[in-house]
């Protein structure tokens, strides 16, 4: 069945670049997104078409459509934004691209319009590519339009998404932390945030949630989460070391008092490299993808945390 509309009022495509396969052979669909790869084969252009989604194959031919479309791929060079409309067509066997998850099919345009021009990029947006750190960082909105960095992000969406999902299927209540907090006396040095409106004094980020827990049990909240929140700590600034981790903490307090803490890593960002373990035991676990277990009695807690 043919799809011409936008999938919403906001959308320019009515499909995306990702999710077109054989069974879709013979819609008529628009598609928005970046030139990947533009080859010229004389009689035929093919163009590789990306968005956060994925690629697909546009062919462009100069006898369909009075050849409109191929007098503008003739003059596409990579990472210009375009928007297409054509026909979408199975390859033959021996064009099937076994790698790609629309392989199978591509589209024959019969419109094209480009959206804007770009320089050439200073390096391959594509997967695996060898360019030093310095210039994907200096050029990080390329380098995130790269399928694994895209991967990455959707992931960790996916992975929060389905942790508040069952966590709020099973009544917990979510509470997000402060990122500005008062000093504590612990082991490791602060990051420290100088006040605008109190000139000479300092809010520190935090180096973990431990207090926000204390102030919520204290509070009679039996059964919350808190959300991921960033832990920044000084492990220094040599190589392979970084400043701040990632967890979100689990609290279930039962009828008998006993106080049930898990402790769940949803993500480690930065966090030391050869010498981890001299830092933070748990960062390691993290590392690992496994998870910390802790239980005390609520006496205890209630005699710990009643110091606050």
């Amino acid at each position: 069945m043919s799809q011409t509309r936008p999938i919403d009022e906001h959308s320019m495509h009515t499909r995306t670049c990702g999710e077109l396969r054989f069974e879709n052979v013979g819609e008529e669909v628009t598609l928005t997104g970046w030139v990947s790869r533009r080859r010229d084969h004389g009689g035929l252009i093919f163009c590789d078409l990306r968005d956060r989604e994925g690629i697909t194959q546009l062919t462009f031919d100069p006898e369909h459509s009075d050849g409109d479309a191929f007098k503008i791929a003739e003059t596409m060079r990579p990472e210009w934004p375009i928007k297409i409309h054509g026909v979408v067509r199975a390859r033959g066997e021996e064009t099937t691209n076994t790698k790609l998850a629309t392989g199978e099919i591509e589209v024959l345009t019969d419109h094209a319009e480009v959206l804007n021009t770009s320089v050439t990029p200073p390096f391959q947006i594509e997967d695996g590519i060898e360019t030093s750190e310095d210039t994907r960082l200096r050029y990080r909105y390329l380098d995130l339009r790269r399928p694994e960095m895209m991967a990455n992000l959707k992931l960790r969406s996916d992975f929060t998404f389905a942790i508040r999902e069952a966590l709020h299927n099973r009544e917990f209540m979510e509470v997000e932390t402060p990122s500005l907090f008062k000093s504590t006396p612990e082991g490791a040095r602060d990051f420290i945030v100088p006040s605008r409106i109190q000139p000479g004094n300092f809010y520190a980020l935090p180096q973990s949630p431990q207090q926000y827990k204390q102030l919520l049990m204290l509070s009679g909240f039996d059964r919350y989460a808190i959300s991921a929140g960033q832990q920044f700590q000084p492990f220094g600034t040599g190589l392979f070391r970084g400043v701040f981790a990632q967890q979100a903490a689990l609290v279930v307090v039962d009828v008998d008092g006993l106080v049930l803490q898990r402790v769940v890593f949803a993500g480690v960002g930065c966090l030391p490299g050869r010498d981890r373990h001299r830092h933070d035991a748990r960062a390691i676990v993290a590392a690992r993808g496994g998870v910390v277990f802790r239980a005390g009695r609520a006496e205890e807690h209630r005699e710990q945390y009643g110091k606050i």
